[in-house]
């Protein structure tokens, strides 16, 4: 699935948070299906901290993999959809009161879903881009303020913003990209590459 094997994936620390985080969506479901606020804010924050953990860990250790790549790729699609289940039942006001920001940003983000699925055969994985770092710890950041504290506007439109500069850019190059992209980093370095490719 996704180009991914099991037999494949080397089980270090940072493909284990990967898959840890993989196998806690379904569960989590269960907690927001379930209407557990606290346990769903307590296993979503673990997701949260993982995701950044696996990240730094293969970057400083040199652990980075395709398949690793991947893995983390699929548990941070879990953990989007998790976030979005959570917002529908804890949290429903933000899509009356917010709801432009966020169709906007569903509609992106499936575009970037469906594009290279028609193209390629797959959902986009793996691309790591900078912009979906920074996006993802802005958008964590408010998550976990939101879940535990109180809806913070400023930090919301600040995750939006970014994240809709992110989805484009991956957008961008599965719409440009004769095939699946790994580790593209900014759109820049992929035109550098392209470029140094055809050379």
């Amino acid at each position: 699935m996704f180009g991914l094997k099991l037999k494949d994936i080397q089980w270090n620390i940072p493909n284990v948070l990967s898959m840890y985080r993989l196998c806690m969506f379904p569960i989590i479901l269960v907690f927001i299906a379930l209407k557990l606020e606290t346990a769903f804010v307590v296993f979503f924050s673990i997701n949260l901290i993982t995701d950044i953990a696996d990240g730094f860990i293969a970057r400083r250790f040199n652990l980075q993999t395709k398949e690793g790549a991947i893995l983390d790729s699929l548990a941070d699609i879990g953990s989007y959809l998790s976030a979005i289940a959570g917002i529908c039942v804890f949290h429903f006001y933000l899509f009356t009161e917010y709801g432009y920001w966020l169709s906007i940003f569903v509609v992106i983000y499936m575009l970037t879903m469906v594009v290279p699925q028609i193209r390629f055969g797959r959902p986009s994985t793996g691309l790591h881009l900078y912009s979906a770092k920074i996006a993802g710890y802005f958008q964590g950041v408010f998550l976990f303020i939101l879940f535990t504290f109180k809806m913070v506007p400023a930090i919301f439109y600040a995750a939006m913003l970014i994240g809709y500069y992110s989805e484009i850019e991956g957008l961008i190059i599965n719409l440009i990209s004769k095939e699946p992209v790994l580790n593209a980093k900014t759109i820049f370095h992929y035109f550098k590459n392209s470029s140094t490719t055809r050379k």
